[in-house]
């Protein structure tokens, strides 16, 4: 209705014009050598206006001639984008009904019409991941590198899943790759530092963490922790105790809380006979790490002090730390070695009230025969038996235990997820029935 209404109003002015020429005539004289040509100015505008339309019929034809390949290609392109996109919504329907292999039929259909396009292949490389099919899930990845909008996505499904085919060195380069295009992505950052740990570039890792605070998108305490792991390791690649101690001394300034390096650093104060500086690491060391890793270390050092000296050594070791099982456990084995009976009964009397853990229950039981109760002893054993685990390694990940820790998981591979897991505290009895 507009178009019509606006035709109308253009021919007022043609229609005004045309009247106009109608009721004045007029003549176009053209002289062109000894001829003389007389037109009406009526005829002459009619030529002229044919004229045109005919030249414009030309040029289009011409047009179109020259454009038809293009043209032809063009539309082919449409059609074929255009059942790309019916596959593609076929795809989408029965991944929604859960027909897997309908939706791959589809997806390859998809594939090969939309050939420049990135969501076929995103579609087709989750689909595959989610059967198990790394291989080609990793062709449909390889492909998705090309595109702009997929190629960060890309680069972490691959390394993810070089890591768990073992490809570590082919992970790495492209950890690297990603890192020098996406230096602020965490996940890829955590990655590299997994695999320089891997590879054993403990260097590599340091420079990474090691005072870089500006720009860095991983927060203090796991650059920290990271810095601790790479000096505790460096410690153990030194060729002399003076590197090595250096290397560790690093570790537990940036994770005190870091049981391996603390155990390392006490096994070379014991070896150099830095008794003094062994005492006081373990205090340092006795809240912030788990005691429970602790403790021989510290009857170790403290067996080697003179007898008048023990018990005051360990109520010091312990003061950060005094309602503890393990502290309460630690001075009532100082006192049975110095057999003091009474005293270390008292001490673990006092701890079982708040504390059910087997290594208190088995220590009442080995020194009820010196406090004249020998019939308590199987009952202690008992009480021994039928409490909760003692704390131990798990990994975090994937929860499986752990003799030790490890910075790998065995089970699940996961960085650094040892942790040492306390039991439920709960109340008993202060004496045996």
């Amino acid at each position: 209705m507009p178009r019509l209404f606006l035709l109308l109003v253009l021919m007022i002015p043609v229609s005004v014009a045309a009247l106009w020429l109608i009721n004045h005539p007029g003549y176009v004289i053209i002289k062109w050598f000894s001829y003389e040509i007389r037109v009406a100015v009526v005829l002459a505008l009619f030529l002229l206006i044919l004229l045109l339309v005919v030249v414009s019929w030309l040029t289009l034809l011409v047009w179109q001639l020259f454009s038809w390949r293009g043209r032809r290609h063009y539309k082919r392109r449409l059609q074929q984008t255009e059942q790309g996109l019916e596959s593609l919504s076929r795809a989408v329907t029965a991944l929604a009904m859960q027909d897997p292999r309908g939706a791959e039929k589809s997806l390859k259909h998809a594939i090969q019409r939309l050939p420049q396009s990135a969501l076929p292949r995103l579609l087709a490389s989750q689909l595959a991941q989610a059967q198990g099919d790394n291989k080609t899930s990793g062709e449909h990845l390889r492909h998705l590198l090309g595109h702009k909008e997929t190629a960060h996505f890309a680069t972490r499904r691959l390394i993810e899943q070089k890591l768990k085919s073992g490809d570590e060195k082919e992970a790495l380069r492209l950890a690297v790759e990603a890192d020098h295009a996406h230096p602020r992505d965490p996940w890829i950052l955590r990655s590299l530092m997994d695999l320089y740990l891997r590879a054993g570039r403990y260097r590599d890792v340091l420079q990474r963490s090691e005072g870089w605070k500006i720009g860095s998108p991983l927060s203090e305490a796991e650059r920290k922790r990271y810095a601790a792991i790479s000096h505790y390791f460096l410690a153990q690649e030194a060729a002399d105790a003076q590197t090595s101690y250096r290397e560790l001394r690093h570790a537990t300034h940036y994770a005190p809380n870091f049981v391996p390096a603390t155990l390392a650093l006490l096994q070379h104060f014991q070896t150099a006979g830095q008794m003094s500086r062994a005492l006081h690491l373990l205090k340092d060391s006795w809240s912030a790490s788990p005691p429970a890793m602790l403790v021989e270390n510290a009857l170790a050092v403290i067996e080697l002090l003179p007898p008048s000296r023990r018990a005051r050594i360990a109520r010091r070791i312990t003061s950060n730390a005094k309602d503890t099982a393990e502290s309460a456990y630690l001075r009532a084995r100082v006192y049975v070695g110095l057999e003091q009976y009474e005293s270390a009964a008292e001490l673990l009397r006092s701890a079982i009230k708040t504390h059910d853990r087997k290594l208190l229950y088995a220590l009442m039981a080995e020194i009820a025969p010196h406090l004249g109760a020998e019939s308590d002893a199987s009952v202690w054993l008992k009480r021994a038996m039928d409490a909760p685990n003692e704390p131990h390694w798990h990994c975090r990940a994937c929860g499986v235990s752990q003799r030790e820790w490890e910075l790998h998981c065995h089970q699940c591979g996961a960085l650094d997820q040892s942790l040492w897991q306390q039991p439920e505290l709960t109340k008993t009895e202060l004496q045996p029935r």
